[in-house]
């Protein structure tokens, strides 16, 4: 009788005894290729093709792609390895891995990754997908945010969306340094559109408008085009309607997009009317502020403070807690939660600026500088130069209305 307590040792069995465990099983089959049934010829676009033996059962639990591949009689899958030629062997290898041992945390970096992600969205392995977008996601800085948007952005799964919105979030709180990093004129015109429209844009105006300008020109040395106004309106698109131009000062207009042609000289035109006009026409271009924009006072910076049904008053910046800002005025200190109601003083104080000025009463008179003493400032009535204090200067109600019709706000 044969003795079945005691077997033969073969070098065949040894491997299975020192692998105990399906996941340590499948990943010793893989690495030396025992009882594979296909292989694949992996990278010949990249110049360095290497043969990868693989298991067609194993790859069929994993993916309907290659259940289909194997199941369904392509012709390519009997007889010699089959081509594929556009994924490197690397990530063909850690595609291969995941699908063997359910994991690729050690496998995975910065430099595989994207690859990864092709061979996940080609072969329908949403798990692997979701795998490596949190890997990116961690991977995501300032400088790269808006380059990872763009390369898995085409990818259609589940968890892209999320990872895109995370991708302009960076871009919503750092929106200048984004806007004016190497990574944003590589970009493609959709992704820009997806950047301009948002609302939430932490920079200013004028900063989005030049960071457009700029995209349109390269776009236009990509398309071997003179970068004429007509030209980079072309490469924009829908893309001009969404920089707010009606938030530009007239001496940004004027030398900003009325210079450079970008705009029609009717859009022009628009926008100015828009600008100076009490009742705002309708206009193509959004007027109104982007929510993420907050302007940063300083401490003990001089403003100008609106405070709920009063006129326009001196005052100074003395605490920025939470989002409003806290000025202390006349006697009293005011706390401003909306943007609207304050402005710099440095803004709105010009030579020549048509004020109210209190000497023995509130009179008409033009401001001319800052006196060399603290809270004092020199100002004209008529024909006299006086010194008055500070918190005193008051800007009449048309001429601070005139002032912000003039400046879009």
């Amino acid at each position: 009788m044969p003795n079945h307590k005691n077997p033969p040792t073969t070098a065949a069995a040894d491997w299975r005894r020192s692998s105990p465990g399906i996941s340590n099983l499948l990943q010793h089959v893989l690495a030396t290729g025992q009882m594979a049934d296909v292989q694949f010829a992996v990278g010949r676009d990249h110049g360095d093709v290497k043969i990868i033996r693989a298991h067609k059962f194993i790859l069929c639990l994993n993916s309907d792609v290659f259940d289909a591949m194997f199941n369904g009689g392509l012709p390519e899958t009997r007889g010699k390895p089959i081509d594929i030629m556009e994924i490197l062997p690397d990530a063909f290898s850690i595609m291969l891995e995941y699908m063997y041992t359910g994991s690729v945390k050690r496998t995975l970096a910065l430099e595989n990754v994207f690859h990864v992600i092709y061979c996940a969205d080609k072969y329908n392995l949403p798990i692997l997908m979701d795998v490596c977008l949190q890997f990116v996601r961690s991977l995501l800085k300032v400088d790269t945010c808006l380059a990872y948007l763009e390369i898995v952005k085409p990818f259609a799964h589940d968890s892209v969306p999320a990872f895109m919105e995370k991708c302009l979030e960076i871009v919503d709180a750092s929106t200048e340094t984004v806007l004016q990093s190497e990574q944003f004129l590589p970009i493609s015109q959709n992704t820009l559109e997806m950047v301009v429209q948002r609302d939430t844009l932490s920079a200013d105006e004028y900063c989005i408008y030049t960071a457009v300008e700029k995209w349109a020109v390269e776009a236009c040395r990509r398309n071997n085009l003179r970068p004429s106004g007509s030209n980079r309106r072309e490469m924009l698109g829908s893309v001009v309607f969404l920089v707010r131009f009606p938030l530009l000062t007239d001496s940004q207009l004027v030398n900003g997009p009325a210079k450079s042609e970008l705009l029609l000289e009717s859009e022009l035109l628009a926008i100015y009317r828009y600008k100076h006009a009490m009742t705002k026409p309708p206009l193509a271009f959004s007027g109104e502020p982007r929510t993420g924009y907050v302007v940063t006072f300083r401490m003990k910076e001089r403003v100008f403070v609106q405070p709920e049904d009063e006129n326009w008053l001196a005052g100074e910046v003395s605490g920025t807690e939470g989002h409003g800002v806290t000025a202390q005025l006349v006697g009293r200190t005011v706390t401003i939660d909306e943007p609207k109601q304050i402005v710099r003083a440095f803004d709105i104080l010009k030579k020549g600026q048509p004020i109210l000025a209190f000497r023995r009463g509130w009179e008409k008179a033009k401001y001319y500088s800052a006196a060399a003493e603290r809270d004092s400032h020199i100002v004209r009535i008529g024909d006299e130069q006086i010194t008055v204090g500070f918190i005193y200067i008051r800007i009449s109600r048309d001429d601070m209305a005139a002032w912000k019709a003039t400046h879009g706000g």
